[in-house]
């Protein structure tokens, strides 16, 4: 997931409490939180250009990105 064949489906999404927001529930925002790395020990990178690591890549096209496993499986 989140790769060139099935890029992550990316909007700002939030959880919100009381009419507050409170923290981004995104796929952006939560893969980003984790430490580099830790993303390099499974082959992965935020470096775009990266020949080393897969990177993450992210659409907010809603007919490119995809928001499961299921979903890139079937798609695939």
């Amino acid at each position: 997931m989140c790769t060139d064949v099935c890029p992550c489906f990316q909007t700002e999404m939030w959880k919100v409490e009381n009419g507050e927001k409170i923290y981004r529930t995104d796929p952006m925002s939560a893969y980003g939180k984790l430490d580099e790395k830790i993303l390099n020990k499974h082959n992965r990178t935020f470096d775009p250009k990266s020949e080393k690591y897969t990177p993450f890549v992210f659409t907010s096209d809603d007919f490119k990105g995809v928001i499961s496993f299921t979903e890139c499986f079937e798609r695939w």
